[in-house]
């Protein structure tokens, strides 16, 4: 939730997606939460595989809003982005499995 540039996160148990084998359903999950997050005004400004989780459900989650910006421009969203785009294709060059 966001209160006057203040941003209240919630705990979440789940598994990085660093340790994730990466399915075009898990891609999707994951840009659909950074979707919700820009829809927000929010710009994450720190998108690594780390800071997304899959709790046990099967939701994957944002976490650690350090570097997070509200109020963001364009440019914010598309550096999260791209930064989205990189970080997943680099991962599939690690090895990691797509379906």
């Amino acid at each position: 939730h966001i209160f006057n540039d203040l941003i209240v996160a919630t705990t979440y148990a789940g598994e990085s997606l660093h340790e994730s084998l990466l399915t075009d359903d898990i891609r999707a999950k994951a840009l659909a939460a950074l979707t919700a997050v820009h829809e927000a005004g929010v710009a994450h400004r720190d998108v690594l595989l780390r800071n997304f989780v899959m709790d046990a459900t099967g939701a994957v989650r944002i976490i650690d809003f350090a570097q997070a910006k509200t109020n963001a421009s364009h440019r914010d969203f598309q550096k999260d982005r791209d930064a989205f785009r990189s970080v997943f294709s680099i991962s599939d060059s690690r090895g990691r499995h797509r379906d």
